[in-house]
């Protein structure tokens, strides 16, 4: 059975990020777009496949006063490999918005820690700080990948950053061969890096996102550092 018609979206646009990364881009196929702040998920769940899938959340990536909700989608399982076989015009159902991963306007200086795809709440929630202005908005972002190649939205981040004199950006490359223009680190994230970035970093509060380890790893490198786990905000994508 379909749910009603205002939890169903078509395809409306698709952008390649990176080799393994698309964003989708999504209308209301009737009524008003859904109501979200920027660092929540929606589930998606599949009309248009012979064999059904279960709904899987994504985050999304797309800003709250955008015309559409996206999701960015690493082509990693039978899911995500089904969304990277939609073309434009296909429909889903949206479920949501859900999560609790939101900076509170009370808090001015942030540090966000990113794993890979893990970064398309990130870049929702900046382009939220972009929209109004918010440029007493303090934000360290550390961004984590293998390689330059699966960076993704770069090209967006660094726009965000012309913006917003608040915000400054670290790529991590833990496994790039060559040296990268992009890079600020050629190592996984650990406490030097923390300290060496973060001159007071027990004021901050933390958001990180990205895979299970990942956030364990880093959750670990914080609470160890001593920051306290109430200042420590974590998303993890399974």
């Amino acid at each position: 059975m379909i749910p009603s018609e205002d939890t169903i979206y078509r395809l409306d646009h698709v952008t390649r990020e990176s080799p393994e990364v698309l964003t989708l881009s999504f209308a209301p196929e009737a009524g008003e777009l859904m109501q979200f702040h920027a660092g929540q998920y929606v589930y998606v769940d599949m009309i248009e496949r012979p064999k059904r899938l279960p709904s899987r959340p994504y985050s999304i990536s797309s800003s709250p006063s955008d015309a559409f909700v996206s999701v960015s989608v690493k082509k990693l399982g039978a899911f995500s490999g089904a969304l990277h076989e939609l073309t434009p015009g296909s429909r889903v159902i949206l479920r949501g918005p859900a999560g609790n991963f939101i900076p509170q306007p009370s808090m001015k200086k942030l540090v966000f820690i990113a794993g890979g795809i893990g970064i398309a709440p990130f870049l929702s929630i900046l382009k939220g700080f972009v929209g109004r202005n918010a440029q007493d908005q303090e934000v360290l972002l550390f961004y984590s990948n293998k390689r330059r190649e699966d960076i993704v939205f770069f090209g967006e981040l660094q726009g965000i950053t012309q913006a917003l004199r608040g915000v400054r950006i670290v790529y991590c490359l833990t496994q790039q061969e060559e040296k990268a223009d992009e890079a600020g680190e050629y190592r996984r994230f650990d406490g030097s890096m923390l300290k060496q970035y973060c001159s007071k970093f027990g004021m901050q509060d933390y958001f990180l996102c990205g895979s299970v380890p990942f956030v364990t790893e880093t959750s670990q490198v914080l609470e160890h550092a001593g920051v306290l786990c109430q200042r420590i905000h974590a998303e993890l994508f399974y």
